[in-house]
């Protein structure tokens, strides 16, 4: 659609934003029906909001992590720019749940510096680095603080889910900010298994024919933390009694000399100890029946 010359004297505020591609934008003071026009060529009009998630999607064409994040932060300068010339002076700036991600360094490296792509993701971001980056006026009393992690699962599972496009905002993120160093919601699993205070115990004992074999079960219902002691003080974390059962029954499977009713009986009283300090049920017939169970709750970072 191309706009007649007398509405188009009517367009009287602009940005461009020239990164990767010229873009141009141009709107009246109502700030509806913005006229863009990439690389020279007019392409139509469209809604902020749909102009919005469309650079939020372009951002994800750069190669090299320091184009990337100078590209989302001028969409936001964009986005003010905008607000000011209209009655919305102080509407939300838009983000996205991967520029959040990539100020994990570990993500970073993944995305832009690996040799083939990977899917692990670390959703543990330093909270000190996202109130640096997005200059979020957060007061923190105890420096400390700012070395915990929020979990950016929270970002989509509170925001992002329910917005069409699954957007999120910077106030979102200064929300979920605020929620962790409050300790209204948890660091990520990665973090807080080893800052857990483990203040429950069972020691598990199993008999292979040759000698008994004792492992250290610990865990925290509230902080959802389960671990194993193995040799040396190493450890094997889940997230879930089941995972932890899962993972006990599937290691004794393949020893042959186990006793299995031995080992059905250890399991049992291992889970009435856990559900005696805590609300959890665990379902140890389908455990036992589960031939393709998925135990492993410890992550690689």
């Amino acid at each position: 659609m191309i706009l007649n010359d007398r509405f188009n004297d009517i367009l009287c505020h602009s940005y461009n934003i020239n990164i990767g591609s010229s873009y141009v934008f141009e709107w009246n003071d109502s700030g509806e029906n913005i006229r863009f026009i990439i690389n020279n060529s007019k392409c139509g009009y469209t809604g902020f909001y749909s102009l919005t998630n469309f650079l939020l999607e372009e951002s994800f064409k750069f190669k090299n992590y320091e184009t990337y994040s100078q590209f989302c932060k001028e969409i936001r300068n964009f986005q003010r720019h905008y607000y000011s010339t209209t009655s919305n002076s102080y509407g939300e700036l838009y983000t996205s749940n991967t520029e959040v991600e990539l100020l994990n360094p570990e993500n970073r490296l993944n995305k832009f510096k690996a040799k083939k792509d990977s899917d692990t993701l670390n959703t543990a971001v330093k909270i000190e680095d996202i109130i640096n980056y997005f200059e979020l006026d957060v007061v923190v009393k105890d420096e400390k603080l700012l070395n915990k992690h929020i979990d950016t699962y929270y970002l989509y599972d509170l925001f992002g889910y329910y917005e069409p496009l699954g957007n999120i905002t910077v106030p979102d993120v200064e929300c979920i900010v605020i929620d962790t160093i409050e300790g209204k919601i948890s660091e990520p699993f990665s973090i807080r298994k080893h800052s857990c205070d483990y203040e429950s115990n069972y020691k598990l004992k199993v008999n292979n024919g040759f000698n008994q074999i004792n492992f250290l079960v610990e865990w925290n219902f509230e902080m959802e933390c389960y671990r194993i002691e193995k040799e040396d003080k190493n450890y094997l974390y889940f997230q879930s009694p089941n995972s932890l059962i899962s993972y006990i029954l599937a290691t004794f499977d393949e020893e042959q000399v186990i006793d299995r009713d031995e080992l059905i009986s250890e399991c049992i009283c291992l889970i009435k100890s856990i559900e005696r300090s805590s609300m959890e049920e665990v379902n140890l017939e389908y455990l036992i029946n589960n031939k393709d169970p998925e135990f492993i709750d410890d992550l690689p970072f």
